[in-house]
């Protein structure tokens, strides 16, 4: 029996995709997150910043006027 002829470059090329693709699977295993865990964290991060803009204080106008209009109080002019 007579065997089968293999061209080694489209071998190797098709080995190396076949490794790519294995690396991939388990990657997307390990690292991705399905739709709902971003939108998720997207509502999440949303809340948040509401939370932190919600507390931030405001400079009332008495701050305001007590600074002079180039903020160089002491200045020697």
């Amino acid at each position: 029996m007579p065997a089968d002829i293999i061209n080694l470059r489209q071998a190797r090329k098709v080995k190396a995709r076949d490794s790519k693709d294995k690396r991939a699977t388990q990657n997307r295993a390990k690292f991705g997150r399905s739709k709902s865990d971003t939108e998720i964290a997207r509502l999440e991060s949303a809340r948040h910043t509401r939370s932190i803009d919600g507390a931030k204080l405001e400079k009332s106008a008495d701050d305001m006027a007590s600074h002079t209009i180039n903020g160089d109080r002491n200045s020697d002019a």
